[in-house]
């Protein structure tokens, strides 16, 4: 693996945790929104450290290569769905709140993070890994 693999994937697993702890914990503390907030700025943070150094690689090695040219756009439409969903999560849990459809909503936004970090790293950042 890579050094810039290994990164991402640590910053996955911080995600996936926090997201853990605050699902567990519920948003009824100004210390969970604070959380919360840590969580949305990293995934800002980890989606601009993949569009300037893990894209520009592998958008380079599908100029040759079709299959891989597929599933760069399959990825970059569910993560344009995937990045409005969780935007629109970060902005309504923005404060604390006893709302009922948190741990509904938490759970889906954890779902479906979970599933896409698992595909990436699976599929994305293998292929990176061949090719850098």
């Amino acid at each position: 693996m890579s050094a810039l693999t290994d990164e991402l994937k640590a910053d996955h697993a911080w995600v996936l945790e926090k997201l853990e702890e605050v699902k567990r914990k519920g948003i009824v503390s100004e210390d969970a929104v604070e959380t919360l907030m840590s969580i949305k700025n990293a995934l800002i943070g980890h989606l601009q450290k993949e569009d300037a150094k893990l894209y520009p690689v592998l958008n380079k090695a599908a100029e040759s290569d079709n299959r891989l040219k597929n599933n760069l756009k399959i990825f970059a439409k569910d993560m344009e769905q995937i990045t409005a969903d969780a935007i629109a999560f970060f902005d309504r849990y923005s404060t604390t709140t006893s709302d009922s459809a948190f741990a509904e909503d938490i759970g889906a936004l954890f779902s479906r993070l979970k599933r896409r970090i698992s595909t990436e790293e699976k599929m994305l950042y293998s292929e990176y890994d061949k090719v850098s």
